[in-house]
């Protein structure tokens, strides 16, 4: 189980639970953006998740789409990094909840799409990131995402 912590003076902090019940804790380089990382592969998800720390994003994680909205409104990210076919709820069903979310905070955030099936997506124009996929790709479209709506 991964757990971030906001430190008090901007900087965050890396909290792991390993299944034995031991605590590893590591400082994370200053923090450019918080992502929510929505996708069932925990492979995926914790590769993904240390090189975004590397390039200084602070990173929240689901398995599926019902666990991303749970988290979304107190998480706030700045980018979601959504994976389309997850059980539970899909990436589909959880772009609709977002968009049709009341919370001024949450119903604009962008999204990137990280996915081996881009046609199962036809609700519009979304930045996608084929499967599989070179992370470089994966941090630029991250990158556009954020500036789009900042800018």
């Amino acid at each position: 189980m991964v757990h971030w912590r906001q430190l008090s003076d901007g900087d965050a902090m890396l909290m792991i639970m390993t299944a034995s019940g031991t605590t590893a804790a590591r400082a994370l380089a200053p923090v450019h953006g918080k992502v929510l990382l929505v996708d069932d592969n925990e492979d995926l998800r914790t590769t993904v998740r240390f090189v975004l720390e590397d390039h200084g994003y602070q990173v929240c994680e689901a398995q599926n789409g019902s666990q991303a909205l749970e988290v979304l409104e107190a998480y706030e990210p700045d980018v979601v990094v959504l994976d389309l076919h997850m059980p539970v709820m899909d990436g589909c069903t959880f772009m609709r909840c977002l968009r049709a979310s009341q919370d001024p905070r949450t119903a604009c955030t962008p999204v990137v799409l990280l996915t081996a099936y881009p046609e199962s997506w036809t609700g519009g124009l979304v930045p996608t990131v084929l499967k599989p996929f070179d992370m470089n790709e994966l941090l630029a479209t991250i990158r556009r995402a954020r500036s789009s709506v900042a800018g």
